[in-house]
């Protein structure tokens, strides 16, 4: 009888010994929350097997608090974003109802209106489209497209864009280039482009649109160059992201620092790449490579 007594409690007592570095580690995170997310668990014992799982617990803690954060940083640009067209539309409501006004005033205030309005609706579009494209996995499927009959289609709109600050647009297009992909955002990719191209652009300046390949990957690479301010090096992969803006161009260009965004989206669901070399004052050249067909 005192030999089963003495196991059990011998027992007990070895498997408190095991069991106190769990019952730690569960304490530990019953603590963090979303106020606490930069909390870690300490290790709480030598064993391998314990120090294993207090690591994989800490390294998810550390993933969902990037996560959090960019959750955090994202709702803030998303509200500061549309918190200047909305200020705009809400200061021309209020000048417009102010007093009696003639007609074609009336007509100008609705016009800047329209314009503001048009511009949310733009911010909110690509949100969606980003949000959509995050919450899909699948690569597109995509249709061979012929290149050279596609660009086509999309000129008369570049030389509109163009024609506004007098731009000269030259399009160079091998004959037999095809590329895989959706028609729809391939349309939406090059307008973002074309647009930003002749945006961060002076009057009369260049621009060039060109295909090439296909590489030895298989790639087909549409290129888009300007002549306009440039990117400094530091902000090359910064202005794919959203809502980001080299400061040099803030107070010199409108926009809601999503296009580039939106083609990286883009290129991406395509199975390619999106990149640019640029130097202030000597233009940008933006690469895409889109599998050819």
């Amino acid at each position: 009888m005192f030999l089963l007594i003495f196991g059990a409690a011998t027992g007990y007592l070895i498997a408190r010994r095991l069991l106190r570095p769990m019952v730690a580690i569960q304490a530990a995170i019953g603590e963090i929350d979303l106020r606490k997310l930069n909390r870690r668990i300490e290790r709480v014992s030598d064993d391998p097997e314990v120090t294993s799982l207090v690591d994989t617990l800490n390294g998810l803690f550390e993933r969902l608090e990037g996560a959090y954060g960019e959750i955090a940083n994202f709702s803030a640009n998303v509200a500061h974003e549309l918190h200047t067209p909305l200020t705009i539309l809400r200061g021309n409501i209020e000048v417009t109802l102010s007093r009696e006004r003639e007609p074609d005033d009336y007509v100008r205030s609705l016009s800047e209106i329209l314009e503001e309005t048009l511009h949310a609706i733009h911010i909110v579009d690509s949100l969606l489209m980003l949000a959509r494209s995050e919450s899909t996995a699948q690569q597109l499927a995509g249709a061979p497209i012929p290149l050279q009959a596609f660009i086509e289609q999309q000129l008369d709109d570049w030389e509109v864009l163009c024609s506004l600050k007098a731009q000269q647009l030259s399009v160079a297009v091998p004959a037999g280039l095809s590329v895989l992909g959706d028609p729809a955002l391939l349309t939406q990719l090059l307008l973002n482009l074309v647009s930003n191209a002749s945006k961060y652009s002076s009057e009369n300046q260049a621009m060039e649109v060109r295909a090439e390949g296909p590489d030895p990957a298989g790639l087909l690479h549409l290129i888009v160059r300007d002549s306009g301010v440039g990117i400094p090096a530091g902000d090359h992969e910064k202005v794919f992201e959203r809502f980001y803006r080299p400061q040099s161009s803030v107070r010199k260009t409108e926009g809601a620092g999503l296009g580039l965004s939106i083609c990286k989206v883009i290129a991406q669901a395509h199975g390619g790449t999106i990149g640019l070399t640029s130097s202030p004052g000597d233009g940008t050249t933006v690469i895409v490579a889109l599998p050819s067909s």
